[in-house]
């Protein structure tokens, strides 16, 4: 992957973004509207059990085994008061959980029906219950929308690899951040062997890919390295993993296997360092 992408450089960037936004109005659509669920990308807290034997991504019970540790560190790196960016906010399960802690968070994402479920949802649980803290959703583009300071923390929750242009994104995110301010995200790095077995799962199943899916992925590393410091970094999924879940983990029948699997994912991807590492974890302070 090349590291200097610009926005420039992608042809039809503006037809590109609407059909980003397109892309997962239809994918949230599905689950609100035809599926009628709560998915744990909308609450953590309230999501609705889903059918038998579905896959990992989608069971909010097996979803936590194999990245609740994560998402949990985010939250920890986040106090009551701070104010926080989420950047790719899609539904709003992060501000949601950040705003519980007493958070004032500020969500941006690129999809209006992400936006506006999220709103409805935040308005409709604050009838029952009391959020410490608030959250303002905004409908944009991230390198256009006007932004408060200052900024305590950073957050992304697997959205930064539909970033085409990361060094001028954290370029720009730099002068909204307190001079002690701090970016944590978890992210997808991607990787030649799941790439293909993605394409192998398309043969059989149809699976709808956004335009701007993985158009960065080495480069998450790269340029938060280059514009913070990195204070602690864990890789996640390696190729193992990946077939395991790929052949096993979306029949409940294998769910006892899903926490020793992921103990030694931890171990091939961090210290083995070998066999691929999909996901990165990455917090770091402002310098």
């Amino acid at each position: 992957m090349n590291l200097k992408v610009n926005m420039e450089n992608i042809e039809n960037y503006n037809e590109m973004l609407n059909a980003e936004a397109d892309h997962w109005d239809e994918f949230e659509r599905d689950f609100i509207e035809n599926k009628k669920i709560i998915p744990w990308w909308l609450d953590l807290q309230r999501a609705s059990k889903v059918a038998p034997n579905t896959n990992e991504g989608l069971d909010p019970y097996k979803e936590n085994l194999v990245r609740g540790k994560y998402k949990q560190k985010i939250l920890e790196n986040c106090n009551s008061g701070d104010k926080v960016l989420d950047i790719g906010c899609g539904s709003g399960w992060l501000s949601l959980e950040l705003a519980r802690k007493g958070c004032q968070v500020t969500a941006i994402d690129i999809s209006p029906y992400r936006i506006a479920l999220a709103k409805a949802y935040l308005a409709k649980i604050q009838k029952t219950e009391t959020l410490l803290g608030s959250i303002n959703y905004i409908c944009g583009d991230i390198k256009e929308v006007e932004l408060a300071s200052p900024l305590d923390v950073i957050v992304a929750w697997d959205s930064l690899h539909h970033f085409p242009s990361l060094d001028e994104l954290f370029e720009r995110l730099k002068q909204f951040l307190k001079p002690e301010g701090k970016i944590v995200c978890y992210d997808h790095l991607g990787s030649k062997f799941i790439e293909n077995l993605g394409k192998i799962r398309r043969y059989f199943v149809e699976e709808k890919v956004s335009a701007f899916e993985d158009v960065s992925q080495d480069e998450i590393h790269e340029f938060i390295n280059k514009h913070f410091q990195i204070e602690e970094k864990r890789y996640r999924i390696s190729a193992p993993f990946r077939l395991l879940a790929f052949a096993l983990f979306r029949y409940d029948f294998f769910n006892f296997l899903i926490r020793p699997a992921v103990a030694m994912d931890e171990i091939i991807c961090n210290k083995l360092k070998f066999l691929g590492k999909e996901f990165i974890f990455i917090k770091a302070k402002n310098k």
